[in-house]
């Protein structure tokens, strides 16, 4: 079960910290969110693509993680080949709670600093300040039973309601409300040793609309997805991945969708490298070495 007082950091696919109108239960630690060892100090990841043709690997970005011993979030900077970086630094209180993200864009001459107060034990109130930027969700209310969040609501700025998650063994149930306080819609998630595994949406009637089931390997990655169409049966393969690893940590996820773009076949990869009590690493030799070891339909 997810233990108190921590809230959730919201990332994009290229683990980009950004501002919007919902927030997802924090796990133990940051780390789990990398998906990587524990005792992880630094981990920098590359988003590159690979065409086969003429044996180029081009830089996507690059990002760089450190963690502090609890394995939380310290700083991330994210570098892109002609020039943009886009940066956070995280602090936390003597609780290890966070209490400020500073995000910075090297785009725009500003910086957004969100802040993080804390009221109360149970319900516990977590009331946020942005400087500089949009503040979409004001105030997160969490529940407890002992150590275990049960309920989290999450407030707009007119203090209403728009969004709950109740919080059961293996499963989340997210319900979404409008800004005059009537149901949305419905998002039930299913997980697996603490890794999401199938999600569903549903609805203000009640009505299945989408869902995705998800695929995991022995080491909790996702493989490959479903897209589930009405009757919740698998309609059509969405995406996944091939991993390599290197000292029990994945240092290569490869898409398994190769795909031709009009020069060639391309394909989608993050290339890893790992520091910390755990060290692990790939050359761009052997990253060649393994995506032609990929079978191209």
């Amino acid at each position: 079960m997810i233990k108190k007082p921590y809230i959730s950091l919201l990332l994009i696919a290229t683990f980009v910290l950004v501002s919007c109108n919902s927030a997802t239960s924090q796990t133990e630690n940051d780390l789990a969110v990398m998906n990587a060892p524990a005792g992880t100090t630094e981990l920098v990841e590359k988003t590159m693509i690979y065409k086969y043709a003429s044996d180029e690997l081009k830089l996507k970005s690059t990002s760089t993680f450190t963690f502090n011993d609890e394995g939380k979030f310290l700083t991330h900077k994210q570098v892109f080949p002609e020039g943009q970086t886009i940066s956070q630094n995280y602090t936390y209180d003597d609780q290890g709670r966070l209490s400020k993200i500073v995000d910075r864009n090297s785009n725009y001459d500003q910086e957004i600093i969100k802040t993080y107060s804390y009221e109360g034990t149970n319900p516990l109130v977590i009331k946020v300040t942005v400087e500089n930027g949009q503040n979409y969700v004001p105030k997160i209310v969490q529940h407890f039973e002992g150590d275990n969040k049960t309920v989290e609501e999450i407030y707009n700025n007119d203090n209403v309601l728009r969004e709950r998650t109740e919080f059961g063994d293996d499963m989340q149930t997210i319900t979404y409300y409008t800004n005059d306080s009537k149901l949305s819609s419905k998002r039930v998630k299913q997980f697996k040793n603490g890794v999401e595994v199938k999600s569903t949406t549903y609805d203000a009637g009640g009505n299945h609309t989408r869902g995705v089931e998800y695929e995991l390997d022995k080491n909790g990655n996702q493989i490959r997805s479903w897209m589930l169409d009405q009757d919740m049966n698998r309609d059509r393969e969405s995406y996944g991945y091939y991993y390599t690893y290197d000292n029990d940590a994945w240092v290569l996820r490869v898409s398994r969708e190769i795909r031709d773009y009009g020069s060639g076949m391309v394909a989608n990869l993050a290339v890893r490298e790992i520091k910390g009590e755990t060290n692990a690493s790939i050359s761009e030799d052997e990253v060649i070495k393994e995506l032609k070891k990929i079978k191209i339909d």
